[in-house]
Order: C-alpha cells, then sequence, then structure tokens
C-alpha cells in the first residue's frame, strides 16, 4: 500500500488522484477489450471446428 508521503501528495493535489484513477480505468478497459477480443477468437475457433465437421459428416471434405 502508498506510505504516506504518497497520500499527502495526492491530498495535496487532487488533480494526481484524478490523473490516476483515469490512468487506472484506461488500462482496465484495455485488458477487458483483449478478453473480449480473446473471447471472439475462441468462439470463431469453435465456428470454424463446428463447420469442418459438419463437412466431413456431410462427405464434403
Amino acid at each position: 500500500m502508498n506510505d504516506g508521503y504518497e497520500i499527502a501528495r495526492f491530498v495535496k493535489d487532487p488533480s494526481l488522484l484524478v490523473e490516476l484513477c483515469r490512468e487506472v480505468i484506461d488500462q482496465l478497459d484495455a485488458s477487458s477489450e483483449d478478453t473480449a477480443v480473446a473471447e471472439q477468437e475462441a468462439q470463431l475457433r469453435a465456428i470454424a471446428k463446428a463447420v469442418g465437421q459438419l463437412k466431413v459428416w456431410r462427405g464434403c471434405t
């Protein structure tokens, strides 16, 4: 956790705290976008696999 000096800096200049919060939010947004992309890629791979299995099942190799 932050020491007293760090806390005092935020108390003295609240804009520093606001900027820190914005940076944290930006990083959280970026990581959630990465997660969403990874989930979509996994879904597309599953769809491609299912289509491949349907082609084999129907004899359309």
